[in-house]
């Protein structure tokens, strides 16, 4: 087969068929060569959606008027034992109130309320939860309906659940009413969304801290 002079490199037009001079090669910059490589097997930037603290904000569910009245009767049957929830929470390193809060939401102020998931007492311990924390419950006794022995086990509970949670107050809520397992799962993934009853809780939390500021400021005003 006959191959063209242009690609065997001779120059046909030139003056005794001198072979061409081989056209130059363009010279490649290294760091051309490395950009390219990487924009092939670069993956696509993905801008995470927002923080943690941003995303349970946007499921939070703010309580109604009427809810927020029921925290405040819970939050005033409660504090019959608040020196033993004062106590708790400075021994655990908690934000003044927070306890308090939790058995204003859990259980209304009621020792003897319960669940019919099987949750029971003050500050409404699964049996499971409560032997961990050293509570006795067994078909003789119950200590979940020890107020006092409730409040120190949850503290301990508690603080540990804040400490796991690199101190964020709301995912440790979201593990006490929800449970562990549930909470990590609705963190590795993005498109997952908390139940309404958590959603509320963290809410109804949010409300009882508030009415505890609130009535602080009350009393500590001047008389006029």
């Amino acid at each position: 087969m006959a191959i063209p002079y242009e690609e065997r490199g001779w120059d046909p037009s030139a003056e005794g068929w001198n072979r061409a001079k081989p056209k130059p090669k363009p010279t490649v910059n290294s760091d051309d060569v490395d950009l390219a490589a990487s924009m092939e097997t670069a993956q696509p930037i993905q801008t995470p959606i927002s923080t943690l603290d941003e995303r349970i904000a946007s499921e939070i569910v703010n309580p109604t008027e009427q809810k927020i009245k029921g925290v405040g009767i819970g939050l005033t049957r409660s504090s019959k034992w608040s020196q033993h929830f004062d106590k708790a929470e400075k021994q655990n390193n908690l934000p003044k109130g927070s306890l308090l809060s939790i058995a204003a939401i859990e259980s209304m102020g009621d020792p003897m309320a319960g669940s019919s998931a099987g949750a029971r007492g003050l500050m409404q311990f699964m049996p499971s939860i409560a032997r961990s924390m050293d509570m006795r419950v067994d078909d003789q006794i119950d200590e979940r309906t020890d107020p006092v022995k409730s409040i120190y086990a949850a503290g301990k509970f508690f603080g540990d659940l804040v400490k796991k949670s690199d101190g964020n107050i709301n995912e440790a809520l979201m593990k006490y009413n929800w449970g562990w397992g549930n909470v990590s799962k609705w963190k590795s993934n993005p498109e997952s969304t908390m139940p309404m009853e958590t959603r509320q809780y963290l809410g109804r939390w949010s409300a009882a801290m508030k009415l505890q500021e609130e009535s602080a400021k009350g009393q500590s005003s001047p008389a006029r």
